[in-house]
């Protein structure tokens, strides 16, 4: 259902998706993007230590659309744009 771009993923059939990103830090925020935009944004705090920080994110998907996936430690910066788990499911 997706065709797997340099930095993004792009939707190749209509339809309902369900974003499921993890990532392993202390405090982790979560992004997704659609063709440039904003669409959910997750942040998960801890009070010490290191946990795992997750979302499940339905999104709405059109042919064509530019998915774009980051999440990383602490703040969004250019060197925190990194997630460790990516499964999309199709509903």
């Amino acid at each position: 259902h997706f065709a797997i771009s340099y930095e993004m993923i792009i939707c190749l059939e209509n339809g309902q998706y369900r974003f499921n990103v993890y990532s392993h830090y202390s405090t982790t925020h979560i992004r997704i993007d659609i063709n440039g935009i904003t669409t959910a944004f997750r942040l998960h705090a801890m009070d010490a230590g290191y946990g795992t920080a997750g979302a499940s994110i339905p999104l709405q998907l059109k042919r064509g659309d530019r998915v774009q996936v980051y999440g990383g430690y602490s703040a969004d910066t250019s060197s925190d744009l990194e997630y460790h788990g990516l499964s999309i499911e199709k509903h």
